[in-house]
């Protein structure tokens, strides 16, 4: 999977309010991939971007190359192969010391199902506890990680900046990790900041609202080290951006 990372108006953003993030935090957001293997790669993506699947064509006009990658509970899972257009017949190449995975595929109006009769058969290609099964959803070509980072870099700073970072938090939440999720909110939050308008950006970030008030801890209840630490960062900025807002509120208006 690819990354998104923090543009340069979030990062003085944090350098401001003294919560620069460190560089895992700042680059390591997770998006849909655009790389391709053939002529055209079909993105699809789990709600949530825990997991990523694409289809490429092939010179064989009736096989689809597909490659599959999902990171559950801190666990990956890699496979890949060819499959029919239909998607009925699909073939995982083998790993060593590997049974054959009964991988399968089934189109949706929505993506592609994956799933398999026998999961200890496909355990050898996963971490322990590693999970591939489920809906992965066709990605809008805006929402790919290429895509969102040329687009925040196009953006800038200027006129029509705020209705693009907009669109692209309405249009690719779905299909994105957590902490991409919470930089496109931030960048929009900065936008409405740089606009003068404060209750806009409080209302960027309200969906962090109960999670700011929490601490450190209780935040990260039952977390692994490394998830803990990326969710302590990212709701550190949020707060330190929420704070900048709530400053500048006019007086009487409401804040949090």
């Amino acid at each position: 999977m690819g990354t998104i990372r923090f543009t340069t108006a979030l990062l003085a953003i944090a350098a401001a309010t003294s919560c620069a993030p460190n560089p895992t935090q700042a680059e390591g957001l997770t998006g849909a991939s655009s790389r391709s293997t053939g002529e055209t790669t079909h993105v699809y993506v789990t709600q949530g971007g825990w997991g990523e699947l694409l289809l490429s064509e092939t010179r064989k006009n009736d096989l689809l190359r597909f490659e599959l990658h999902s990171n559950s509970s801190g666990y990956e899972c890699r496979m890949s192969g060819t499959t029919n257009r239909s998607l009925q017949s699909t073939h995982v190449d083998p790993a060593p010391g590997t049974s054959h995975c009964p991988l399968t595929m089934h189109r949706t109006e929505r993506g592609i199902e994956l799933d398999t009769s026998t999961p200890d058969a496909c355990a050898a290609y996963c971490g322990h506890n590693g999970s591939f099964k489920g809906l992965y959803l066709s990605v809008d070509p805006m929402c790919t990680e290429g895509s969102i980072q040329k687009t925040l870099e196009r953006a800038g700073t200027g006129k029509g900046q705020l209705g693009t970072i907009r669109t692209m938090t309405e249009r690719c939440v779905e299909t994105l990790p957590y902490s991409s999720v919470a930089a496109l909110r931030l960048e929009l939050a900065a936008a409405h900041d740089r606009e003068g308008d404060q209750a806009n950006c409080l209302a960027a970030l309200s969906p962090y609202a109960a999670d700011v008030a929490k601490s450190n801890d209780e935040l990260t209840q039952g977390m692994a080290g490394a998830a803990a630490e990326e969710i302590t960062g990212i709701m550190d900025v949020v707060r330190k951006m929420m704070d900048r807002c709530e400053r500048k509120l006019p007086p009487g208006s409401v804040g949090r």
